[in-house]
């Protein structure tokens, strides 16, 4: 080592068996050298606390988290990385290596992936060392890794066998993909940027709720280094963020006043980091404080202060009545009534918030984590005053999302700070502005009143059941439909009164997490319904089975007998009693135990009451390679993987085909580039959006609140009106654009991915065999009739030995391939004029889970013994995506009901980064978590199949909490229930 100037060092190192010797700056740590400079992607960047794990490296073969290490620390070192790992002999078992990986794809053990070369580089460290070594420490050779989607269970089992030398199942050759991830050959948005860029950083407000007096700015821009910073007054289009769909109440920059500590004032964008953080603590802001309204309950007294002005705090207000709950509850041999609650989490991707922006040839590019790219360019282009042809999004993939990325954030601060610059710009938030600035899932609280007889039938339900929003609207109104919809659980209630509202507050943006509402309104409904089995002194598991659901909601909000949900429900509760078994005895004489169950009836599909339509297109090449696209990026659905083995086994297919983001899906909306390779002329393209305006425009008109439409709501005209504007501008749509898109809504995702993708892959199928199959009878000489389905190609159905491969009818085509789009799209429903939502989801997802836990009340200390789940998945079509989906949703469950707390005081978020928020590791999730599969076959996706991405996470804060009452004797009102929760009760305890 030695030093060329006081501010850079010159270190001799070995990076992946390559000897190399740099200079840098003295600040620079490990990971920056090696993911900024040297470009090893694979050393990814999730937290800079040391705690996440992605960025992990074996420094002389031992694990380091690279992010807290200094680069000149590493004279003299041996630093191995994912990329690496086979080809370092020095630092790991090179064959044991490729073992793991083999049993690591085998099971399909990563979902986003963003982990997954911090996790390599842990488990080859410990595969590489003692084959004795037992399962505990598996577990902790793993705990310095973060994984949000897996639950760790298929990691954890694919290191034991790799060190222990089974063999590995053989694998799909389309599963390359699954070791690209763990190689660092995928690319994620925070990794995708121009080695120019400039680095970018927002001043947030200072305060839940304040007017701005002024704002200078005078002294960040005289800085040296420093290109732009920019407020309210440099926006060359509209000031208006978030997702337009519901109401265009949020500012993209704040302006005169904020109302949430996510509220943006300004944008910096500098040479370094350093100069950029510099630049944002000199702009001087002057503010008046407000009062905040910070309490969703107290935010409904006509007293408290508007969040808006001019408007009430009240977004979303909706009701469903059936039968007469008062009554009933009169009648009823026993009353019950409680307020249960839950935190807002936070959704905790391991990819950090953030991407990059630049300019190519007049378009701006934008490479950002969206699961919604069509609303990300409108909004671009309405910001920057631009066309939307002149806005590009890449979102190839991104590292996790669980609901966030269904809202715009980041995208507008990079689009304007590269609009204004004309340089790359990066921006990418640490943890603790995505801790304290980002959106959360919705707190939530509901007040229920239950009735049951003494033989425990459920009489009624009344209940009142809260959102909070947070400071705009957002998608909460959506929720709160959903709320409603689902109140009364997997049970049959034949009289109820359901009044859910949403409201906002001072508090951050509340947006979707795994559930869309349905984890807190289950936790609600199981809550009520086990305090009434515990003071009827009844069998929890018995009170549920005689009340499980006998009817079905359509979309249409039509109720239909259906016996069939019940056998369903029974049979998972059943089959959730028998895994468990006894119960297991208490770890010491200080401990308690507990067992819980849980059920649900969980909606997939959201319920807009639009056509919400999806489209993806097949082809075959002449190399045989099939390729399968959309406007959708991976996010670690499964979604990804099930499509294309959809293709595989309707074709027979020796190989799995290829799934990319096609761009022209995403460039071109109206489908015409996708479908025929040319973009739409100019007026066509300007009716697609005239559509699209009246389709949208109609839900907002349906949720005014002038006179008229309160005249036409009392008249029982409103949704009508609606509907039949809403049919005929579809009707429009759907005649001249068969393959456009509903881009003005949140795109596919969620546990309605599979129905939508796989529907719309499936008419591509049918579509690309009729083509195939003309194609080939042309060839072979027959009519189409005559030619049947074969192993990659076709042949003629009564003599066999004439064949021909899909890749040889593609070579003999003119353009080298054969292509199709197919397409998909929600059922229409019946519109609810007080809010433009759909009465009934699309489908629904049934589980029942069951936990066994040890408390120790005198600590708080709990340990979960045994965790079974059983779920009807409608038809299995890949076992590993949806055991890893199901077993990831429950390690998210668990975390969200003991350790992931969001401390909130006044709106202002005390945590400061990952440390102080308690995602699972490997060593808080049980050893095993069984999940048994059903499959009823009646679901409304591919061949029966049902959406199953949510609903481990739905149910599991359920069980645990019921467990946790079971064990101590007490109520608990809300989650998570923290150790000093548990500490505080333990003077209740009998």
């Amino acid at each position: 080592m030695t030093e060329d100037n006081p501010n850079r060092i010159t270190i001799d190192v070995t990076v992946n068996a390559e000897p190399k010797t740099l200079s840098i700056p003295v600040e620079t740590t490990l990971q920056k050298l090696l993911h900024h400079d040297l470009g090893l992607k694979d050393v990814r960047f999730g937290c800079g606390e040391g705690v996440c794990g992605a960025c992990t490296v074996l420094v002389d073969g031992a694990p380091v988290c690279s992010c807290l290490t200094l680069a000149v620390q590493m004279s003299g070192k041996r630093i191995t990385t994912a990329a690496g790992l086979e080809h370092d002999p020095v630092a790991v078992d090179a064959d044991k290596v490729k073992a793991l990986k083999d049993q690591l794809v085998t099971r399909e053990a990563f979902q986003c992936g963003y982990c997954a070369c911090g996790v390599m580089v842990s488990a080859a460290h410990h595969v590489s060392g003692d084959p004795s070594l037992t399962h505990a420490d598996a577990r902790r050779a793993l705990s310095g890794n973060i994984c949000r989607c897996s639950g760790y269970d298929p990691l954890v089992k694919s290191l034991e066998a790799a060190r222990e030398g089974t063999s590995a199942a053989e694998c799909d050759a389309g599963q390359r993909d699954l070791r690209d991830r763990m190689e660092g050959i995928s690319r994620y948005p925070t990794d995708t940027w121009k080695q120019e860029a400039l680095v970018a950083k927002v001043l947030w407000s200072e305060w839940p709720a304040a007017d701005i007096l002024s704002i200078d700015t005078s002294e960040a821009k005289a800085l040296p280094g420093v290109e732009a910073v920019l407020t309210h007054t440099d926006i060359p289009g509209k000031n208006q963020g978030g997702n337009g769909i519901i109401d265009n109440d949020e500012p993209f920059l704040a302006s005169g006043r904020v109302r949430s500590r996510s509220d943006a004032i300004a944008l910096v964008a500098a040479q370094s980091e350093a100069i950029a953080m510099d630049a944002v603590a000199r702009i001087k802001v002057v503010y008046r404080p407000r009062a905040a309204v910070t309490d969703a309950r107290n935010a409904l007294e006509s007293s408290a202060p508007r969040v808006h002005p001019n408007k009430s705090n009240i977004i979303a207000d909706l009701r469903t009545e059936h039968g007469d709950a008062e009554e009933a509850l009169k009648k009823a041999d026993l009353v019950v009534s409680g307020r249960f609650g839950c935190g807002n989490s936070d959704h905790s991707c391991i990819e950090p918030e953030g991407g990059s922006a630049w300019m190519e040839d007049g378009t701006l590019v934008l490479a950002v984590p969206t699961q919604t790219p069509h609303r990300v360019r409108r909004f671009v282009a309405r910001l920057l005053s631009r066309e939307e042809t002149s806005v590009r999004v890449v979102a190839p993939r991104m590292g996790g999302s669980f609901g966030k990325y269904l809202m715009t954030h980041t995208e507008g601060y990079l689009a304007l700070l590269a609009e204004k610059t004309g340089q790359p710009v990066r921006l990418v938030l640490n943890r603790a502005e995505m801790l304290g600035r980002s959106s959360k899932r919705h707190f939530f609280t509901g007040d229920y009143t239950l009735g049951a007889m003494k033989d425990g039938r459920i009489v009624a339900l009344k209940a009142d059941l809260l959102a909070d929003a947070g400071a705009y609207s957002a998608l909460t109104p959506t929720i709160v439909s959903l709320l409603a919809v689902e109140a009364e659980g997997a049970y049959d209630i034949q009289n109820v009164s359901v009044w859910a509202r949403g409201v906002v507050t001072n508090n951050l943006v509340a947006a979707p997490m795994r559930g869309y509402g349905s984890q807190q309104v289950t936790f609600g409904i199981e809550a009520i319904v086990d305090k009434a089995a515990r003071a009827l002194d009844l069998d929890p598991v018995a009170m549920r089975k005689t009340n499980f659901l006998s009817r079905h909601i359509e979309g249409t909000g039509t109720k239909r007998a259906a016996p069939e949900v019940r056998q369903v429900l029974s049979a998972t509760m059943d089959m959730v009693i028998k895994r468990l078994g006894d119960r297991p005895d208490p770890p010491s004489k200080n401990w308690r135990i507990g067992r819980g169950f849980a059920a649900t009836h969980a909606k997939y599909g959201y319920p807009y009451g639009l056509v919400d339509r999806f489209v993806a297109r097949i082809a075959v090449d002449g190399a045989g390679t099939w390729h399968i696209g959309s406007d959708i990026g991976d996010a670690g659905t499964g979604f990804t993987r099930g499509l294309p083995r959809l293709v595989m086994e309707r074709f027979k297919l020796s190989r799995m085909p290829v799934y990319a983001v096609d761009q022209a899906a995403i460039d071109d909306p109206t489908g015409d580039l996708m479908s025929s390779g040319r973009a739409p002329g100019r007026w066509r393209a300007r009716g697609f959006r005239l559509i699209e305006r009246l389709q949208m425009s109609g839900a907002k008109v349906l949720r005014d609140d002038k006179p008229l439409m309160q005249v036409l709501r009392r008249l029982g005209l409103a949704s009508p009106i609606f509907r039949a504007a809403n049919g005929t501008t579809a009707w429009v749509k759907n005649r001249h654009f068969p393959f456009g898109i509903d881009s003005y809504l949140p795109r596919v995702s969620g546990s309605r991915s599979y129905y939508m993708g796989g529907r719309a892959v499936l008419d591509a199928v049918d579509r690309i065999q009729t083509t195939g199959r003309q194609l080939a009878a042309r060839s072979l000489g027959v009519s189409p009739e005559e030619v049947m389905v074969i192993k990659d190609g076709f042949a003629v159905t009564e003599a066999p030995s004439k064949t021909i491969s899909w890749a040889a009818l593609a070579s003999s085509h003119q353009t080298g391939q054969i292509a199709a789009v197919g397409e998909a799209h929600l059922p229409r429903g019946r519109i609810l004029s007080a809010t433009g939502n759909q009465v009934g989801p699309v489908d629904f997802m049934h589980a029942s889970h069951g936990c066994d836990l040890a408390v120790n009340p005198e600590t708080g200390e709990v340990r979960i013994l045994n965790y079974a789940a059983c779920h009807d998945v409608g038809k299995i079509h890949d076992e590993h995506i949806i055991r890893g989906q199901l077993v990831g949703g429950i390690a998210m469950g668990i975390g969200q009901a003991l350790f992931e707390k969001v401390e909130v005081v006044e709106g202002i978020v005390r945590n400061q980064g990952m440390h102080e928020y308690g995602v699972p590791t490997s060593l808080d999730i049980p050893k095993d978590v069984t999940v048994d599969l059903l499959e009823s076959g009646d679901g409304l996706g591919p061949r029966g199949a049902k959406g199953v991405g949510e609903a481990g996470a739905v149910v599991s804060p359920s069980a645990i909490v019921s467990a946790l009452n079971d064990a101590l004797g007490v109520e608990i009102e809300s989650i998570p229930v923290m150790p000093e929760k548990i500490v505080a009760l333990s003077g209740r305890i009998n």
